[in-house]
């Protein structure tokens, strides 16, 4: 439980900080990573606020962070679209499978 709490935190983390690099441009994602570098030194110096360790888990996953904002490209929407498409694809396909399986044991009893 605790494995899957902590990922979590980690996974909620890049959302955000997703969700905040589609908004901004270039200049405005640099200052956007020595923020959270400023945030994580600060915290660092004092005692642990809850709720907010999230935001600094580790040095390891602070590098992450500050690595994938550096290199953070827009997807563009063409991508999006095949994404989707290749999804929709994919869905039925797994889907058949799971139903003649199904089928099949059903027809062993």
């Amino acid at each position: 439980m605790w494995f899957s709490a902590r990922h979590w935190e980690v996974d909620r983390e890049l959302a955000c900080d997703e969700a905040v690099l589609v908004r901004l441009d270039g200049p405005h994602r640099a200052r956007y990573g020595r923020v959270i570098l400023g945030v994580a030194q600060l915290l660092s110096l004092c005692r642990p606020v809850p709720g907010v360790e999230g935001a600094v888990i580790g040095r390891r996953f602070l590098r992450r962070r500050i690595v994938m904002i550096a290199r953070y490209r827009r997807v563009s929407r063409r991508s999006t679209w095949l994404a989707a498409g290749v999804w929709l694809l994919l869905i039925p396909v797994g889907l058949t499978d799971a139903v003649a399986l199904n089928a099949r044991q059903n027809v062993r009893r």
